[in-house]
């Protein structure tokens, strides 16, 4: 079998979804600043001396695995051929800096209050993601397994992802 060049199963569906994810973070009250692919086991955010992308905000999407499946989000317990079809798993998220307070106090009540709105608005721009994508699939095999936040304040940064498996055949074959 010849391998076809850019990929042409997973690389377009992932667009796909960076596309919707991008499109709806601008209408988030407070939309992160960056919206883009991660790769690697967490999609966390990096900061540096001089920048941290959790507190402008980070929008990503992470590729996560693939595995055979004929009923998304099923694994086939079958011999694999070449003749299979696939399933994608993605990760979509939105990363933000925690309130950080003082060195004389912690963060105030009603700065804990704003998180949570932040949160909340950002899951509600991961919801409307997830419309998108299956308004532009057609409405084809997509399953979400998780909606949960991610860090922990003490690190600086949380956030909330969704976990969405897709099938990654049909127009999408090369």
């Amino acid at each position: 079998m010849a391998v076809t060049y850019p990929d042409p199963r997973i690389l377009p569906v992932s667009q796909l979804l960076m596309s919707c994810l991008c499109e709806n973070v601008l209408l988030n009250p407070k939309p992160p600043q960056q919206c883009g692919f991660r790769i690697g086991a967490t999609g966390d955010p990096l900061a540096g001396f001089e920048e941290d992308e959790c507190c402008g905000g980070l929008a990503f999407v992470r590729f996560n695995r693939a595995y055979p499946s004929f009923n998304v989000p099923n694994q086939n317990p079958t011999a694999i051929s070449c003749a299979l079809t696939w399933a994608a798993e993605f990760e979509m998220g939105i990363w933000r800096c925690v309130p950080i307070g003082t060195a004389a106090a912690p963060p105030s009540q009603a700065e804990w209050d704003q998180a949570h709105v932040d949160q909340m608005n950002d899951w509600a721009t991961l919801r409307a993601t997830l419309c998108c994508f299956l308004d532009q699939r057609e409405q084809r095999s997509v399953s979400v397994s998780e909606m949960a936040p991610k860090g922990d304040p003490e690190g600086g940064c949380f956030g909330i992802s969704m976990t969405l498996q897709a099938d990654i055949y049909g127009r999408f074959t090369g």
